[in-house]
């Protein structure tokens, strides 16, 4: 920790009076966001990873225990045998986590859900993470011993924040400890405020004199983020502290915690009292019924109480939600769990009475037979089974007549014009089943193709006819109509022109179907997957990611295969980048969602083949290139900014010789209407935009803010200083500035907060 200290006493000598904060103050700031890290990432089961605990690189030092589970570090992966390995590495340290780590088992009751206030309008149910977490913990650091590859990547990577995030997890180990088999979080939401309580038991004493302990080693000791109470302490509280820290009322069978005094007292009086349980409301009852075929994490919202709390439109307004169907919207109840290397989660949308309108065009479940036109290798696909298009066409009709009295009358013109009726001719020709998908590469052009299945092929195909013949004699320049014949199959196209290659719509009937894409190949070739059998449809390894209740279809099934669509863009893509595509593709696994309507409800039931290390890809090299790419490009704009404002103020110098330098940069914009109606002047000149040249003292642009601040006596100025500033870190990591002298210079540091002067710019490096 000697290099730590070290590195940050010399970064505050050489940022000087620019830069205030010390590196004492900067231990005290994140100290205090570590406790309130720490306490809620464990009682509410989040935000693991944006807890930093400064407490191991400021006191744990090279010989404390996080320190010893590192080893020296190394280069990271520089090439892309290198980051292979490195992707070698971490799916085989992900097969050792699922092997090694026991998750808690799944729970089928809540002791904590029958205790929470009647008034909750939402719940998240966790179960207690700490022992997995400390498993994964020691797993992945016996990993870092035998594998040099690794632990180059960590070391090189994450470098002291792999310290914290030793001291954090072992922190929230300590703190699971404590505490019971679920963790529940509750709120209340009413019109005019609203309250959140977390709730778990109580394990083992000492909890409270631990979170005292965390406290004292890690807060703000004038206004902790945390305060801990015992029963009899909470009653002697008088007032609401003022910054509303996280109350924590540690009872001998409850540990409760609270940013509102009021709520905690009510929720400690209520356990006292007994009382009504929540199981017993309709809400609390259907929450009870996810538990009970085995759930790891539960989450569910009263939609309908939420939803009376909107602020009322108008009876118009009002008239076109209760249209839609969703003003009828009860409940979203769901639970998710990991087991055997398989993630699932299972939802349910109800609502208070039969589904209509929008909310009840998905019909109940049915063979998806679109897929059959899907190939394996697609990448996204979205089959829906609705009702009927014809009961569609006549909600969005209703309901675009509610909004619109004269929309009857365009919809009337619209088919005198096309010379059809579009509810018979057309929509109803429909069955309700469409399938769009994404199937093949995506680059130059997006293989996309649409299938829809019909009632009356033959009817629907004469109305295409009779549209074609239509726009046929009223065509803009340019866009084209055909018809062929390949194969005993019709084919329509349009073509329509384009600047960089035409665009093509390409449809044919098949089988029942009308298939429709972006080519005449992609078309043909849809057909022929329907024929052979070789389809989406037919694959066993899609059939694994549906439910085993999944026999006689669905009401619809969200498919995407991330491999599919990176692999389609390795050619394509910038050579910094195709290494990443080339992994993703290789590692990422696929996920399906599916639907299930019935009369007054709609069920989710989503799973994928386990942790998806392709994620771990991403932040590693994807994120970290973004990142000083976007920063190279702001960097680059922003010098070049420089440059126009050197020869901006030339300018003025030159057309306002009395006056010398303008001061700012509002003096070189133009006038506050944001024209140069009435020509430049010494006050608006008229040589920059509006934007860069902004009334405010700083003007934002690419990722930088700009100032001027002229060097004057009077009203002539015959110096100035032009400074560029990243908004924040994320922005970029140099500052510009440029003088009289026409030179722009730089220099690496944090973005500054207020201007410099003329000596001090001249003081930095010229580019």
């Amino acid at each position: 920790m000697r290099h730590a200290h070290g590195f940050i006493n010399q970064t505050s000598q050489s940022q000087g009076k620019q830069y205030p904060k010390t590196a004492h103050a900067r231990r005290q700031s994140l100290r205090r966001l570590t406790l309130v890290g720490l306490i809620l990432a464990t009682l509410s089961a989040f935000g693991i990873q944006n807890s930093p605990a400064l407490h191991a690189t400021g006191r744990g030092g090279p010989s404390s225990p996080a320190a010893r589970k590192h080893q020296a570090p190394s280069s990271a992966p520089q090439n892309a045998d290198d980051s292979q390995q490195l992707m070698d590495e971490l799916v085989r340290l992900q097969k050792k986590l699922e092997q090694g780590v026991q998750f808690p088992a799944p729970r089928t009751q809540s002791r904590l859900l029958p205790l929470l206030p009647s008034s909750s309008s939402f719940f998240v149910g966790l179960p207690n993470y700490g022992e997995a977490l400390h498993q994964a913990s020691q797993i992945f650091h016996q990993e870092l011993q035998e594998s040099p590859v690794l632990n180059s990547f960590w070391q090189a990577k994450v470098g002291m924040a792999g310290f914290i995030a030793d001291e954090v997890i072992e922190k929230m180990y300590q703190l699971s400890q404590f505490l019971g088999d679920e963790i529940v979080v509750s709120g209340t939401v009413n019109a005019k405020n609203g309250s959140v309580l977390i709730l778990a038991e109580a394990r083992k004493p000492g909890l409270k004199a631990f979170i005292q302990q965390l406290i004292g080693q890690y807060a703000n000791k004038t206004r902790p983020p945390v305060r801990v109470y015992t029963p009899e302490q909470l009653a002697m509280v008088k007032t609401q502290p003022r910054y509303k820290p996280l109350m924590i009322l540690v009872r001998p069978d409850f540990v409760i915690a609270s940013s509102e005094l009021a709520a905690l007292r009510s929720f400690n009086a209520q356990i006292n009292r007994g009382g009504v349980k929540f199981t017993s409301s309709p809400f609390g009852e259907k929450i009870a019924q996810e538990y009970q075929s085995g759930a790891a994490v539960v989450f569910a919202a009263d939609l309908h109480q939420l939803l009376s709390l909107r602020p009322r439109g108008n009876a118009k307004d009002e008239a076109v939600l209760n249209q839609t169907g969703f003003a009828d919207v009860k409940y979203l109840v769901g639970e998710g769990q990991y087991v055997g290397g398989i993630a699932s989660s299972t939802a349910e949308l109800s609502f208070a009475g039969p589904r209509k309108g929008i909310a009840g065009w998905l019909a109940g479940p049915a063979p998806l037979t679109g897929l059959d036109f899907v190939s394996p290798d697609a990448g996204y696909v979205v089959a829906l089974n609705f009702k009927n298009f014809g009961q569609v066409f006549d909600d969005i009709k209703s309901i675009a007549e509610s909004s619109n009295p004269m929309a009857d009358a365009g919809l009337a013109q619209l088919e005198s014009q096309l010379k059809i009726r579009l509810k018979e001719d057309l929509f109803s020709k429909l069955s309700g089943q469409i399938v769009a998908a994404l199937d093949g590469p995506i680059m130059p052009v997006p293989s996309w193709k649409v299938v829809a299945q019909l009632v009356d092929s033959n009817g629907l195909e004469r109305t295409l006819k009779q549209l074609i013949a239509v726009a046929g004699a009223n065509l803009p320049e340019g866009i084209k109509i055909e018809q062929e014949t390949d194969g005993g199959v019709n084919y329509y196209s349009v073509r329509f022109p384009s600047a960089q290659q035409p665009v093509t719509v390409e449809c044919a009937f098949a089988d029942g179907f009308l298939v429709a894409g972006g080519s005449h190949g992609i078309v043909k070739e849809a057909i022929e997957i329907r024929r052979s059998g070789n389809s989406l449809s037919k694959n066993s390894e899609f059939q694994q990611l549906l439910p085993r209740e999944q026999t006689n279809g669905a009401s619809g099934i969200i498919y995407q295969d991330l491999a599919k669509v990176m692999g389609s863009l390795v050619e394509a893509a910038p050579p910094d980048q195709t290494q990443m595509f080339e992994l993703i593709s290789k590692y990422s696994k696929p996920s399906a969602t599916s639907f299930y309507g019935s009369e007054d409800a709609i069920r989710f039931v989503g799973k994928s083949r386990g942790l998806d290390p392709s994620a771990l890809v991403i932040a590693a090299i994807a994120i970290p290139n973004l990142m000083r790419s976007k920063n190279a490009a702001n960097e680059a704009a922003a010098a070049a900014n420089m440059r126009t404002l050197v020869a901006a103020e030339t300018t003025y110098s030159m057309t306002f010789e009395k006056r010398g330098f303008a001061p700012d940069l509002a003096t070189l914009g133009q006038q506050p209407d944001g024209t140069c109606a009435d020509g430049p002047s010494e006050s608006h000149a008229c040589v920059i935009d509006a934007k860069l040249g902004c009334d405010q003292t700083w003007c934002p642009q690419y990722g930088f803010r700009f100032n001027i601040t002229g060097s004057c006596k009077g009203q002539v100025c015959d110096d100035f200083v032009i400074l560029a500033t990243p908004l924040n870190t994320s922005q970029g990591g140099k500052n510009f500035c440029a003088t009289a002298d026409g030179m722009v210079r730089s220099r690496r540091g944090d973005p500054l907060t207020e201007p410099i002067g003329v000596a001090d710019c001249q003081s930095w490096e010229p580019l």
